[in-house]
């Protein structure tokens, strides 16, 4: 959903990957992995932030931030931060529900859970969020590494219960 959204926005708003991917700050095979399927990032991720950064830049400097707002739902003449947010949710609508806070590398606020039946990754997302705490982070508290804590998050793979990671994962007490 998100390639098909993506691919969509950039043909209504006549952008190829390059110019976005010069407003974002990265190479043009990433807006091609992402609108190709090859790649999904998750919304919380810095490709993600840069990408909407970039499209948002390319729509100010092409007088299509009116399109852009058409397109995503988002307010016209909202915020800036508002209408990011809005590209965020439109472009992840049917795969992440957006519900609780992170921050995006603009200082707003999104938020999401994946739709899926990953109920250790998903609590995991949840505790980490309300505990502001970064894969990185955590991997450190667990002397792990932050891949693994990907994997846990995104249901690739589960902590066996005989290892003791969910118990460290859990704090004392737990």
């Amino acid at each position: 959903m998100f390639s098909k959204k993506l691919d969509q926005l950039m043909n209504e708003m006549d952008v190829n990957n390059a110019a976005i991917a010069a407003c974002a700050g990265f190479d043009r095979t990433n807006v091609s992995r992402f609108r190709n399927g090859v790649r999904l990032p998750e919304p919380t991720s810095r490709s993600v932030q840069k990408l909407i950064d970039g499209l948002y830049i390319y729509a100010c400097d092409h007088d299509q931030i009116g399109r852009l707002c058409d397109i995503t739902g988002a307010s016209q003449g909202g915020e800036t931060d508002d209408i990011k947010l809005a590209m965020l949710k439109w472009l992840y609508e049917g795969e992440y529900s957006v519900r609780k806070p992170i921050r995006l590398r603009n200082g707003s606020s999104a938020s999401k859970q994946k739709q899926s039946g990953n109920t250790f990754g998903t609590r995991l997302t949840d505790a980490m969020g309300l505990a502001d705490i970064s894969n990185i982070s955590l991997s450190r508290m667990l002397s792990v590494d932050a891949s693994l804590i990907s994997r846990y998050r995104t249901g690739l793979c589960m902590p066996r219960p005989d290892s003791g990671s969910v118990d460290r994962i859990g704090g004392p007490g737990s």
